[in-house]
C-alpha cells in the first residue's frame, strides 16, 4: 500500500469518526438547533431592516430583532398556553369529580344507545374506554408540569442560537459553501431552496392554522362547546395535517353536541366549520403559498407523519424540508449528470 494511499485512508477515517462523534454530542440539542434555524430565516428579513436601520451594527440588530419576537411571538404563545392548560387542568377536574363522573357516564351511556340502535349486540363498553383515558390524562399532566425547566432550559438555547444565527449567519453560510464539495451555483440552489421552504411552511401552514383555530374557537364559543380555547388549540394542531385537517376536532365536536341533545347548535357548528373554518384553508393557502414549494398532499402528509416521528415537534417542518431537498438534488442530477 502506497503512502499516498494509506494517508487517504487513515485521514478519511478520522473525518468519519470526528463527523459521527459530533453528531452524537450535538443530537440531544437538535430540536433547539433546528428551531433556531427556522426562526432564524423567518426573522431574518426583519433583522436585515433593523440592520440598515442601526448602520450594520449586527450585535445591535440581532438583540433588537429577537426581543420584538420574543414579545411578539413568545410572549402570545405563553399567555395562550397558560390559559390552555388552565382550561385542560379544569376539565380533567371536573371530570374527575362526583358531578363530572356523572355527565361522563351519561355522556357515554347515550353514545352506546345511539351505537347499540344503529350497530346491535356491539357491546360497546365506552365508559371503561373513557376512565382509560383519563388516567392517561392524569399521568402526562404531571409529566408537563415537571418539564418547565426543560422547556425554559431549551428556550434559552434556542435564543441563544438565533442570535448568532442572525449575527453571524453570513459567515455560517460562506463556511458551508466553502467545505462542500458541490458547486457553489448548488450550494447555494439547496440552501435557498431550504429557506423556501420554511418561509413557505409557516406562511402557508402554521399561519393558517392559526387562523382556523381562531375561526373555530369562536364558533366552539357561539355554539356552547364547553372550554372552548383549549378546543381551538387542538382544532389548530389538526389543521396542519393535510387531507384531515380541521374536521377531526369539529366533527366531534358537532357529534358531542347532538349526543347531548342540542341538536340545532351541532348543526350549526358543522355548518360553521365547513363554510368558515374550512374556506379560510381554500382562500389563503393558495395565496400564501405562492411560487413556494409544490409537494403533493399525500406526500406532505407522510413528510410530517415521519419529521414528527423522526424529530419530534420540530420535524412538522424538519420533514417536508428533507423531502424538498431530496427533490431538489434529483433535479440537479438530472439537470447536471457529472454531479453525480
Amino acid at each position: 500500500m502506497n503512502t499516498t494511499k494509506s494517508r487517504n485512508i487513515f485521514f478519511s477515517s478520522i473525518l468519519f469518526a470526528t463527523f459521527f462523534l459530533s453528531v452524537v454530542v450535538l443530537w440531544s440539542f437538535i430540536t433547539e438547533i433546528l428551531l433556531a434555524v427556522v426562526l432564524s430565516v423567518i426573522l431574518h428579513p426583519l433583522y436585515l431592516y433593523f440592520l440598515r436601520l442601526l448602520k450594520s451594527r449586527r450585535t445591535l440588530a440581532a438583540i433588537v430583532t429577537i426581543i420584538i419576537a420574543v414579545v411578539c411571538i413568545f410572549t402570545p404563545i405563553f399567555v395562550i398556553g397558560v390559559q390552555i392548560f388552565g382550561e385542560a387542568q379544569n376539565l380533567y377536574v371536573s371530570l374527575q369529580s362526583e358531578g363530572g363522573s356523572d355527565v361522563l357516564n351519561l355522556f357515554a351511556s347515550n353514545i352506546s344507545e345511539k351505537v347499540d340502535s344503529i350497530i346491535p349486540n356491539l357491546n360497546l363498553d365506552l365508559q371503561s374506554y373513557l376512565e382509560s383515558l383519563l388516567t392517561w390524562i392524569s399521568a402526562n399532566l404531571g409529566l408537563i408540569l415537571s418539564s418547565t425547566a426543560d422547556m425554559t432550559l431549551s428556550l434559552f438555547l434556542v435564543l441563544v442560537s438565533v442570535f448568532f444565527f442572525l449575527k453571524d449567519g453570513t459567515t455560517f453560510t460562506k463556511s458551508m459553501i466553502d467545505l462542500s464539495p458541490l458547486d457553489d451555483d448548488h450550494d447555494r440552489e439547496l440552501l435557498s431552496k431550504v429557506a423556501l421552504s420554511i418561509n413557505t411552511i409557516i406562511r402557508g401552514t402554521i399561519f393558517v392554522a392559526v387562523v382556523q383555530a381562531a375561526a373555530a374557537t369562536v364558533g366552539f364559543i357561539v355554539f356552547g362547546v364547553p372550554n372552548p380555547l383549549l378546543w381551538g388549540s387542538l382544532t389548530g394542531i389538526a389543521a396542519v395535517i393535510p387531507v384531515l385537517g380541521t374536521g377531526l376536532v369539529v366533527i366531534p365536536a358537532a357529534g358531542y353536541l347532538f349526543l347531548i341533545g342540542s341538536m340545532w347548535p351541532a348543526l350549526g357548528l358543522l355548518i360553521w366549520g365547513t363554510l368558515i373554518v374550512g374556506m379560510v384553508d381554500n382562500f389563503l393557502k393558495p395565496y400564501l403559498y405562492g411560487k413556494g414549494i409544490q409537494i403533493h398532499p399525500l406526500i406532505m402528509l407522510f413528510a410530517i407523519l415521519g419529521g414528527l416521528a423522526a424529530f419530534g415537534p420540530i420535524g412538522f417542518v424538519a420533514g417536508p424540508i428533507v423531502i424538498g431537498l431530496f427533490e431538489s438534488i434529483l433535479r440537479m442530477y438530472r439537470k447536471q449528470p457529472e454531479v453525480s
